[in-house]
């Protein structure tokens, strides 16, 4: 009698472990309906540390801009005439005054929210600013629509040891390194880095705000956060505020 018992308790536990590990491995989604819908969010950590550091980079920026003025005028000019020296100095100053203003400002800031909205093979994309939508398009699964040639990405970085869940997705941190060629003279020359909190859950080449195939190709980002090199005491960051693919 207590070697049946035995049995049938080695069997629950069995069963027990079996169910266990099904019900924590999470079925592939492949969105064919549903919405990811993710909100940006500028965030200052130490505002000292990010004007200073800001200065810098945009007077890094600034020469870069007139190295690369030279370099499309080839060997026609061994400096920057001054007129165009003048435009390019009034230029960044003005830039760096909106920027530091629209960061350090005490005013609301604005809420961007970055949305995929599926229907089938069809996916509406399009940037909210305050609820207002902005950019709206839509695009399909044949449409390749990827940017990887505006990024010259420089380093992939996976680390599967560090995990958290996401919306019920088991994610792990991935960090890429990368310039963004879309910028104008002067920013090119910025290191951006993503830490991205990806999974392998869902399977799609498409994301509200990630273009990169090398990326989405492997897994699917479900937080971002974005730095630059040279900028300190500041981040933005990317959170899932709606989530219902399927």
């Amino acid at each position: 009698m207590e070697k049946h018992n035995f049995k049938n308790s080695k069997l629950l536990i069995l069963i027990l472990i079996i169910s266990n590990l099904l019900y924590s491995q999470n079925e592939t989604i492949v969105p064919k309906n549903g919405a990811i819908v993710f909100i940006k969010k500028e965030i200052i950590t130490d505002t000292l540390l990010y004007k200073k550091s800001f200065d810098k980079s945009f007077y890094k920026m600034l020469l870069e801009a007139k190295k690369e003025v030279l370099m499309e005028r080839g060997n026609k000019i061994s400096q920057i005439p001054d007129s165009i020296n003048q435009q390019l100095n009034q230029m960044f100053e003005m830039m760096k005054s909106i920027a530091m203003q629209e960061i350090i400002s005490n005013k609301p800031k604005s809420l961007i929210k970055y949305h995929h909205t599926y229907n089938n093979y069809e996916i509406e994309e399009f940037i909210s600013v305050n609820d207002k939508y902005l950019n709206k398009k839509k695009i399909t699964n044949s449409t390749d629509f990827q940017n990887d040639d505006l990024l010259a990405i420089t380093g992939i970085e996976e680390y599967k040891n560090e995990t958290k869940t996401i919306k019920g997705l088991k994610c792990f941190r991935v960090v890429m390194y990368y310039f963004d060629l879309e910028m104008p003279s002067g920013f090119k020359s910025l290191l951006n880095i993503m830490e991205l909190w990806v999974t392998e859950d869902i399977k799609s080449k498409f994301h509200p705000f990630i273009k990169s195939n090398e990326i989405l190709e492997k897994y699917f980002p479900l937080q971002v956060k974005h730095t630059i090199k040279d900028v300190e005491g500041m981040y933005t960051s990317y959170e899932i505020l709606d989530f219902s693919l399927k």
